[in-house]
C-alpha cells in the first residue's frame, strides 16, 4: 500500500464515525437513515444464490433513472445472471427498490474501506461490475482489479471541475483509473479529460449518453389525466431538483411572473424531500398558500386550490413534469452543475435552467445548438424568459419539437452499451 493510499484510508476511518452521526441526526425525521448501517460496512443481509452476479453501482436517484433501460435489458439478455444494484443514498436504495422490487439484489454499497470492500466482493463474487458516471473509489479498485475483475464506468462523465479535483490528486487516483477494463465515456470531451488523467487509449469508448434511453411509467397517461381533472386549469410552471440556494431567486421569480399571469400554478420539488416543511414555511411567509403533495394521498379527491403545489415525495417526477408547460431544472442558479434536462423534454415540457450546468456541459451543448432549452442567467431573466413562453403557444412548441430532434440523435445509446458490455460477459 502507498503512503498516500495509507493516509487515504486513515483519513476514511476518522471521517466515517461522524459521517455515522450525521445519519443518526438526520433519523430524527426519517428512520431510514439508521437502517442497514452494517450494508455500508460490507455485511449484506444476504447471501446469493450460485449464479453470476453483475454489480452494478448508481449511487443515487438520477443514476438509477438512468440505469432503468439497461437493467432490463441485461434482466432479459442474461437471464442466468443476477444483478446486484448498490446504492450511496437512501432515496437511491428507495427508488431501485419501486423500479424493480424483487427481479434484481438491492444494498448499500461499502465504504471504500479496505476491510467493507474486501467483505462486500468476497460475499457477491461479481463477474463483472458496472459504475454509473463518475463513482471512482480508490478502494473497490485495488481489491478488483486485485481479483481480476473487470470493471466498466458507464455513462462516464467527467466535467471540468471534477477534472481539475482529481488531477490534484493524481497520486491517490492513478491506480484506479488503470485498474478500469473500460471506460465509456458520455461525449468527446469527457474522454479527452479521461485522456489527460492518464487512462490510456484502449481502455477509452465513446459510447454515448445513456440517460437519453428514458423509460416513461407504463401507466403515465392515466396518471397525467387523473391529476389534470384536479388542477386549476391554468398556465402551470414547475421548478424540480431545486437547492436550498436558488429557493430566494425562485421566489422572487415567482411574484414577477404572477403579475403577466396572476392565476400560474407553481409545482415546487424540492432535490431533497425532507426539507419541504423549511421550504413551505419560507413560501407562507411570502404570502403563498401552500399545499404539501403528501397531504393528497395516492391521488387527489377534490380540486387542488392553491397557489403552490410542494412535492414531498420521489418518483413522480415525470408525472409532475408533465402537468406544466414550462420547467426550470434546478442546482443551475447555485454552484451545483444542474440535473437532469432530459426528463422535462421527454414529456413535452419546454427546459430552462441557470447557468450552473457543468454536470451536463456536453448534453447542454448539443441542447443549446439545437434552441431546444433556455439558459437564464438570474431570476430577472428568468420569469422574462418564461413570462414569453407562457404567452406564445408556437413558440413553446418550437423548443418542444427541437428536444424530440435531440432526443432522436441518440435513439442507439442503449444497443452501444450493451455491446460493449457483451464483451466481458462472453464466457
Amino acid at each position: 500500500m502507498t503512503v498516500l493510499r495509507y493516509c487515504y484510508n486513515g483519513l476514511l476511518r476518522c471521517i466515517i464515525p461522524f459521517v455515522l452521526l450525521r445519519y443518526l441526526w438526520r433519523s430524527r425525521k426519517n428512520k431510514a437513515y439508521r437502517q442497514h448501517f452494517s450494508e455500508r460496512f460490507g455485511f449484506v443481509a444476504f447471501q446469493p444464490e450460485e449464479a453470476k452476479i453483475i454489480w452494478l453501482h448508481a449511487v443515487s436517484v438520477g443514476e438509477t433513472i438512468a440505469i432503468r433501460p439497461l437493467v432490463e435489458a441485461l434482466l432479459k439478455q442474461y437471464p442466468d445472471h443476477k444483478i446486484w444494484i448498490t446504492n450511496g443514498t437512501i432515496n437511491g436504495r428507495a427508488r431501485t427498490q419501486a423500479l424493480f422490487g424483487n427481479r434484481v439484489l438491492n444494498s448499500y454499497a461499502p465504504y471504500d474501506l479496505p476491510s467493507a470492500t474486501r467483505r462486500f466482493i468476497q460475499s457477491v463474487h461479481p463477474v463483472l461490475v458496472l459504475i454509473m458516471e463518475t463513482e471512482v473509489w480508490p478502494n473497490w479498485m485495488h481489491v478488483l482489479h486485485e481479483k481480476n475483475i473487470p470493471v466498466i464506468l458507464v455513462n462516464a462523465r467527467l466535467s471540468e471541475k471534477s477534472y481539475r479535483q482529481y488531477k490534484k490528486y493524481q497520486q491517490l487516483f492513478a491506480t484506479a483509473w488503470q485498474a478500469f477494463s473500460l471506460i465509456a465515456a458520455q461525449a468527446e470531451s469527457d474522454a479527452a479529460r479521461y485522456a489527460k488523467l492518464g487512462v490510456r487509449p484502449e481502455q477509452l469508448s465513446v459510447a454515448g449518453n445513456l440517460k437519453y434511453h428514458l423509460l416513461l411509467p407504463e401507466n403515465l397517461a392515466v396518471q397525467v389525466k387523473t391529476w389534470r381533472s384536479f388542477l386549476p386549469d391554468v398556465p402551470t410552471w414547475i421548478t424540480a431538483s431545486i437547492h436550498p440556494g436558488e429557493l430566494p431567486q425562485l421566489l422572487e421569480a415567482y411574484a414577477a411572473l404572477k403579475k403577466n399571469n396572476p392565476h400560474l400554478f407553481w409545482i415546487l420539488v424540492p432535490r431533497h424531500p425532507e426539507r419541504a416543511e423549511a421550504i413551505k414555511k419560507i413560501c407562507v411567509a411570502e404570502g403563498w398558500s401552500v399545499t404539501l403533495r403528501s397531504q393528497l394521498g395516492v391521488v387527489p379527491t377534490a380540486s387542488i386550490e392553491t397557489d403552490i403545489l410542494l412535492v414531498d415525495a420521489i418518483g413522480e417526477l415525470f408525472l409532475f413534469y408533465s402537468l406544466a408547460q414550462v420547467a426550470f431544472v434546478g442546482g443551475s442558479f447555485i454552484e451545483h452543475g444542474g440535473h437532469n434536462i432530459l426528463e422535462p423534454a421527454a414529456v413535452g415540457t419546454v427546459i430552462t435552467c441557470g447557468p450552473s450546468m457543468y454536470n451536463f456541459s456536453a448534453m447542454l451543448d448539443e441542447f443549446q445548438k439545437a434552441r431546444a432549452i433556455l439558459v437564464c442567467g438570474d431570476a430577472k431573466s428568468l420569469a422574462a424568459e418564461t413570462s414569453a413562453l407562457f404567452a406564445d403557444d408556437a413558440l413553446r412548441n418550437q423548443y418542444i419539437e427541437a428536444a424530440q430532434r435531440c432526443f432522436a440523435q441518440h435513439e442507439k445509446v442503449l444497443d452501444v452499451y450493451l455491446s460493449l458490455i457483451k464483451r466481458f460477459l462472453s464466457f
